[in-house]
């Protein structure tokens, strides 16, 4: 593998950029493209719109721990 670093004395090495030349590098996942659409937010919306079929006929929460709830619009997602 063949690394060059490029860096200024006065930022120091954490604020340096480092180029890899790799082989069998991968796969990857890349969460957003290059207009910023993101893979996330668009599944996290697919799943949102049927999030309520989830949660028909389940039983009350038997031991009401905290922050148990059946209720959707109680939960932080």
């Amino acid at each position: 593998m063949e690394r060059e670093v490029f860096w200024l004395e006065e930022l120091g090495i954490a604020q340096a950029l480092w180029v890899f030349e790799v082989a069998n590098f991968g796969p990857f996942l890349v969460e957003s493209d290059a207009k910023g659409n993101s893979l996330f937010e668009r599944n996290n919306r697919a799943l949102a719109a049927r999030i309520d079929a989830l949660y028909q006929g389940l039983k009350p929460p038997a031991l009401h721990r905290y922050g148990e709830t059946d209720d959707r619009k109680d939960e932080l997602i």
